[in-house]
């Protein structure tokens, strides 16, 4: 969600900064550097901007963040731990 320094020499590359604002997803143009198309693209676009504004609101109040997310990251699947898929396991549980 958030970058660092902005590089100028690699924003100087990008064409597509330099075009007009499209609006369309077919001009291959990633979503951060277009408009949205489509009121799916409107809201993803919403949520992000409530997201940096809430992010930049909690920086800017020196407050830590308390309610997100809203589950527990210890109670989720975490990278590479192993997981028991046989049957025999998922049915005695099941009962």
């Amino acid at each position: 969600m958030s970058k660092g320094p902005l590089n100028v020499e690699w924003l100087c590359m990008d064409s597509a900064i330099l075009l007009p604002p499209t609006g369309t997803p077919m001009t291959g143009i990633d979503f951060v550097k277009r408009l949205p198309c489509g009121e799916s693209e409107k809201a993803r676009r919403a949520i992000r901007l409530f997201f940096l504004m809430r992010n930049s609101l909690l920086t800017l109040s020196g407050e830590v963040e308390n309610q997100l997310p809203l589950t527990n990251p210890q109670s989720c699947v975490q990278i590479d731990h192993a997981l028991d898929l046989s049957i025999a396991r998922c049915v005695s549980s099941a009962k």
